[in-house]
């Protein structure tokens, strides 16, 4: 997989009331959705993108951009971001114990 140097620019549309994303220097060839990474993977399946991973940048003041990751890994049909739960370390951390964490199994990323 490959690192891409144009970054992916997830927007919420005020008016609109969706999300948008588009590659930076792109802004005419967006797609939307209800959520930044529905827009994401409408945006990447759209441009048949290659396989690889993407970062993302957030334009908006939206609470919901902080969920948001900050980049992508595009393996066509699987969108994954990184694991929410462990912040993409594969382990959970207790005060006693240490183990694989529970939502992710270890594989550091979820489908997005």
């Amino acid at each position: 997989m490959t690192d891409h140097s144009y970054p992916i620019i997830a927007r919420y549309e005020q008016l609109a009331g969706q999300w948008t994303a588009s590659f930076d220097g792109a802004p005419q060839f967006a797609f939307g959705g209800k959520t930044a990474i529905g827009a994401v993977r409408r945006l990447l399946e759209g441009a048949e993108a290659s396989q690889g991973t993407y970062t993302l940048e957030h334009h908006s003041d939206q609470a919901s951009s902080e969920q948001t990751p900050e980049s992508v890994i595009w393996d066509p049909p699987e969108l994954l971001v990184p694991c929410p739960v462990c912040k993409g370390r594969g382990d959970y951390v207790g005060l006693l114990i240490v183990e694989k964490c529970g939502t992710c199994g270890g594989r550091l990323v979820v489908p997005g």
